[in-house]
């Protein structure tokens, strides 16, 4: 370890003692009782973000749920609290220090880390996320997983999105946000049994006990260095499991509510994927490759797109998912239903992450389409292209912060473009890196303005990575788009009414 390094570790050892000394002292029922309703008001209210970060909040619940000495219990002041933001926010972090100060270029890393860090609690879940995880999971992709699902965890697809959602609606009526199982018992006991709904409780909460045993189990994966030098950076318990057990009397607390939402959304995918990837990771990847065509189709013509199955009848090379002929363009698409899966965001670990890998895989189909379609191989399906100009994206499930930077293509993807055939030469413009949120939004705004899918890959990249962004901050479109409407109209009507009137006096 370098002279650098070992004061950094000492100011994080400094940081952690102190922040203990503050902890250890508060009952932790009542701490994360006052903390989720301060993350609940800045929530709503945004204006507060700055004197209460709401990734520092979460941290702070699960450091006293860590912390706290089983015969103090002192409750929680406002002025307490506020000393507690201040030790965070006062905290220059060895990550930070490294990544701003000691290393050249380390801006997009570190905008990487911070991004993983904070983001994903600022993010509501309305009708276009819940319609587009119902459309790639209810449909029948799933026989092997969903049978998996139901002999493992005692529940199937949809009967894990009625409950989520019941329970989600239920935290809604409450303020702090606390239910107990009972709310779930009044639901129709001839489908949801009390011995499913603990199931499910199982799966959505965390006690206090396995709040200790996932962060040990952190420490092991990424050795003790990185578990203090990224330690407000991780993204920590509550991601997997939201509701936190107060008490024996089976009461439960959604320290933010979002994170329940975002759990019944995703759960589904985060649990197969890890229990059982290879029967899971060829289903979802048929629905996810589905899904996306029926979002450009819904943006498209018939006539326009040209599917993997028609390119295949013409070549016994490399193709990818979809093309788009459009008038003076071509747009290829290939679809990865993945996701960065690290626990942590250093370039080592970036490199090493299996979402690089498969996009590298699919720039390398991107790269032998676009030389195929160079060749006149598909001649019969697009016609003469000579004239027209070739972009391309890898289309993936959840979003990769920062991956269309410069940073990213040199210092993460780049090695495996060395070991693949990618020749990032045959576009005209950089292949982008989108999920699969940021696809709807580039088609529904060229739907909307009229401005081409090309024009506007070029608008972003002349202005520069520094002042875009992402897609989901380039493009701030509004409105719901109406076929994930309907989905999300179609499940509430169909399941969820029924449910709420059964359990309408627990509301």
């Amino acid at each position: 370890m370098e002279d650098s390094d070992y004061r950094l570790k000492h100011q994080a050892d400094i940081f952690r003692e102190r922040l203990q000394a503050m902890l250890k002292k508060y009952d932790p029922t009542s701490y994360a009782l006052f903390a989720s309703n301060i993350i609940e008001n800045v929530f709503e209210d945004r204006r507060r973000m700055a004197h209460y970060p709401m990734h520092f909040i979460l941290h702070s619940i699960q450091s006293n749920l860590l912390y706290h000495h089983e015969y103090r219990h002192e409750e929680i002041t406002l002025k307490d609290f506020q000393k507690i933001m201040k030790h965070y926010k006062n905290y220059y972090d060895p990550i930070a220090q490294r990544l701003l100060v000691q290393q050249p270029n380390g801006v997009v890393e570190f905008f990487i880390n911070m991004s993983r860090q904070q983001f994903y609690l600022q993010q509501g879940y309305g009708s276009d996320y819940i319609g587009r995880s119902l459309k790639i999971f209810i449909p029948n992709f799933f026989k092997k997983s969903e049978k998996y699902f139901i002999d493992t965890y005692n529940m199937s697809f949809l009967e894990w999105y009625t409950m989520g959602f019941a329970l989600y609606a239920g935290m809604l009526q409450r303020n702090p946000k606390i239910l107990s199982k009972q709310y779930l018992y009044g639901l129709d006991k001839n489908i949801y049994t009390e011995a499913k709904i603990d199931d499910f409780f199982r799966l959505f909460s965390i006690t206090k006990n396995q709040v200790k045993e996932f962060n040990t189990n952190v420490v092991k994966k990424i050795g003790e260095i990185h578990a203090l030098f990224y330690d407000t950076y991780l993204q920590g318990a509550f991601l997997e499991r939201p509701l936190l057990k107060l008490d024996d009397q089976d009461n439960y607390l959604a320290v933010h509510k979002e994170l329940l939402m975002r759990r019944v959304l995703e759960g589904i995918f985060d649990i197969c994927k890890k229990d059982i990837p290879s029967v899971f990771g060829l289903e979802f990847g048929a629905s996810f490759e589905s899904y996306v065509g029926e979002v450009i189709r819904l943006f498209n013509n018939d006539s326009q797109i040209i599917t993997e199955n028609q390119l295949r009848k013409l070549s016994d090379k490399k193709v990818c998912d979809y093309v788009i002929v459009y008038e003076d363009y071509i747009f290829l698409i290939e679809c990865k239903g993945i996701e960065y899966s690290a626990y942590i965001s250093s370039e080592y670990a970036m490199k090493g992450d299996n979402s690089s890998k498969k996009i590298s895989t699919g720039f390398e189909q991107l790269t032998s389409v676009a030389k195929q379609l160079n060749d006149k191989v598909f001649f019969d399906l697009v016609g003469d292209i000579q004239n027209k100009k070739i972009i391309s994206a890898v289309v993936t499930y959840k979003q990769l912060y920062q991956a269309n930077s410069d940073w990213y293509y040199s210092n993460v993807l780049s090695e495996h473009f060395e070991k693949k055939d990618v020749d990032l030469k045959l576009f005209d413009i950089k292949p982008q890196i989108i999920s699969i949120m940021e696809l709807e939004r580039i088609l529904k705004n060229m739907s909307e303005t009229n401005k081409s899918i090309y024009a506007l890959f070029e608008d972003k990249i002349n202005k520069g990575e520094y002042l875009t962004g992402d897609w989901t901050s380039y493009i701030q479109e509004e409105g719901s788009i109406p076929m994930l409407e309907t989905a999300f109209n179609d499940f509430v009507n169909t399941q969820l009414l029924a449910l709420f009137e059964i359990n309408r006096s627990k509301l």
